[in-house]
Parts: C-alpha cells; structure tokens; sequence
C-alpha cells in the first residue's frame, strides 16, 4: 500500500534563474467576500536584490475571464527598497463567476496577472489561475454535539473523497499525467475531495491547480 522507500539526492528539476534587478517572487490572492460583489485581495512579493540602490517602479494586478479582463489595481511609483518588499492591492469583480465544489456547480477560474513595471517597461510578470470563493469550516454547537463541515460560499458541503498518496514510490515517475489520471477516476466516483496523507510529500503546483480544475477540494496533511 504505501512501502517506505527512503528517497536521497535532489529531488525534482534544478534550474537557474538571472535576475539583474527587481523580481516578482511571489503572490498571494485571497478572496475577500463574493457578495453582492466579489473583493480578491492581492499581495505581491517584491525583491529587489541590488544590496544598495532601492528602486522605484509600478506594480500591477489584473483580473481575466476567459481572455476578458474583469479588473485592474495598480500602486504606482512605489519605493523597492533592498530586499524583499511587499504591496497589497484589491480587485472589486462585479457579477463574479465562482468557484464551486464537484457536484455543487461550475468550476469557474479566472487568470490573475501579476506585472512589475518600470519607467513604463514591464520587467517581471507572474500568473496563475485561481477560484474566486469563500472556504471555511463551519463549526458550532448542535444537538450531537458539535458540527464540522466545510463551508464554501457560505454553503455547508457534504465532503466525499479519500486519501491521496504518491503514484509511485519513485517520486521522479509522478507527473502532471499521473496525477491527473487519478484525479479524473475521483471526480468521476463523485469526490469533491482529496486529503493529501501526511506520510507522503508535499505535491507540485500542478496538482493543485489539477484540483481546482476538476471541483476538488484539497485537506493537505
């Protein structure tokens, strides 16, 4: 079922990347509310590795739906100090498509675009697609005791799914086609959920983004 098979070297692909002066390291999007509008907040992570000189430039994030952008932010002449730096922006989406769980309706995603602009010239862009929903644990006091649901988009969600484990106890042999053959097979027996167990490793992003494709929620371990 699960054989322990003690891993040692690198494991996944080594790569170098130049930067010569400001970078977009990373993003976070959150989805603030979903009603009567849809508010995303983004914060973007900024470094400048220049160990001296700090920097001005523009940083911007837009918002598509199949190729259509639905909203625009941007914090303009902001000073990149030495480092990392942070800056937050928020997108209002009237009339947002939402992400839902398999079985409880469309699997929206929109393109969120990250760009780090300077004197006009863009240097850096990162993007990704994401849901825009709400999820929380809905927990309170019942007649049995204490209920425990997740709750997306304010709406309690009856979870089915099972344990996800590595493909293959070589992890070089797991890949986006692997995984997504798996996860087909779970939404089609009706899962809207995955737990990844604790006793095995932390999956790629391309298993997540798998997830959100196909309405599965993810209980990472």
């Amino acid at each position: 079922w699960g054989p322990r098979a003690a891993t040692c070297g690198i494991v996944g692909n080594a790569y170098l990347r130049c930067i010569t002066g400001l970078t977009v390291r990373g993003v976070r999007a959150e989805t603030l509310a979903i009603a009567p509008q849809a508010r995303l907040h983004v914060l973007a992570e900024v470094e400048n590795v220049d160990p001296v000189v700090h920097q001005e430039g523009d940083v911007e994030a837009a918002l598509f739906l199949e190729g259509r952008e639905v909203a625009r932010a941007r914090v303009e002449g902001a000073l990149i100090c030495s480092g990392i730096n942070y800056f937050d922006l928020e997108l209002t989406v009237p009339e947002p498509q939402l992400w839902w769980p398999n079985g409880y309706g469309e699997q929206n995603l929109y393109e969120v675009k990250v760009t780090l602009f300077s004197d006009g010239v863009a240097l850096d862009e990162w993007t990704r697609r994401i849901g825009l929903r709400t999820m929380t644990m809905h927990i309170e006091k019942d007649e049995w005791g204490e209920c425990f649901a997740h709750q997306v988009n304010g709406v309690d969600v009856f979870a089915m799914g099972a344990d996800y484990i590595p493909e293959d106890n070589l992890l070089g042999r797991v890949n986006p086609e692997t995984a997504r053959k798996l996860l087909e097979k779970a939404k089609f027996a009706n899962y809207n959920a995955i737990r990844v167990w604790g006793g095995g490793y932390y999956p790629s992003d391309w298993f997540y983004d798998i997830c959100d494709e196909l309405g599965l929620m993810v209980w990472q371990d």
